[in-house]
């Protein structure tokens, strides 16, 4: 969980500085396999024709919308694609994201 500190005004004077828990998008994908795709991209299609025969869910975003190519540059630093995000963490390379889905229906 992330927090922000926000002001807090005290009635005797002052500013005191609380924590306040907020879900950002970056967390609330930590728990689901999200793969960024172009549909463009060969080896986009080879990694979803592989979940779509193996019956794996994911949670698919295109990045050719901005705010999903923007979300992708600031999680994992770079727009390369396919990239699947497990547990808040970017893994590249078709192979080696079928790997990992196949070692982890």
């Amino acid at each position: 969980m992330q927090y922000l500190l926000i002001p807090v005004f005290c009635l005797f004077g002052g500013v005191f500085y609380g924590k306040t828990a907020v879900k950002t998008e970056a967390v609330q994908e930590k728990h689901t396999l999200t793969l960024y795709v172009s549909k463009k991209c060969k080896y986009c299609k080879k990694v979803l024709r592989y979940a779509k025969e193996n019956h794996i869910s994911l949670v698919i975003k295109d990045v050719k919308k901005s705010k999903n190519k923007k979300v992708l540059m600031e999680l994992a630093k770079k727009g390369q694609v396919p990239c699947l995000f497990i547990d808040g963490k970017p893994m590249h390379e078709s192979d080696d994201i079928i790997e990992y889905l196949k070692d982890h229906k």
